[in-house]
């Protein structure tokens, strides 16, 4: 199964400058919570010490599906790999586990209706020094990643 739905129009992820918006992201730092992606967020983290843009407000964004990022504290944006197929096997008669296990971050904790992998949330930004910027939505095309976000049912923004 393809891990994109046809018609299905995800980001935007990380804004091109500080003047415009781009998806959401959960921080973890001084001042949690679930933030749109723009201007006052970005002024946020460089006051907490993680600069995302330049002296001209150009945010520094790496598309990681081509790229690695050449330097600390760049925007995390991803494309469509429409060759990417995703198998995955459940068992016919699941058995519930003898005890609790921590799947820590980016582990497939669901699958939704549509087929669409469900993942668990994306490294804190404290932990890699990157911002994995989700849509709107809280979608992710990345398969390592998962495209469907995080994974608790977020109900409003800061």
């Amino acid at each position: 199964m393809k891990y994109l739905l046809d018609n299905l129009e995800i980001g935007p992820f990380c804004p091109a400058t500080i003047e415009e918006t781009g998806g959401i992201w959960e921080w973890d730092c001084d001042n949690p919570g679930l933030y749109r992606i723009d201007g006052d967020f970005l002024q946020m983290l460089a006051d907490q010490g993680y600069t995302f843009y330049d002296e001209n407000d150009d945010v520094c964004i790496t598309g990681v599906r081509t790229e690695q990022p050449a330097f600390d504290h760049t925007c995390l944006s991803v494309s469509v790999d429409e060759s990417v197929e995703i198998t995955t096997i459940l068992p016919m008669t699941p058995k519930r586990g003898d005890s609790p296990t921590d799947l820590g971050v980016v582990a497939q904790v669901g699958i939704g209706i549509d087929g669409l992998p469900i993942f668990a949330d994306a490294p804190s930004v404290l932990d890699r020094v990157h911002l994995p910027a989700l849509d709107t939505c809280g979608r992710h095309v990345d398969p390592d990643f998962g495209i469907t976000g995080m994974e608790r049912l977020r109900t409003s923004m800061v």
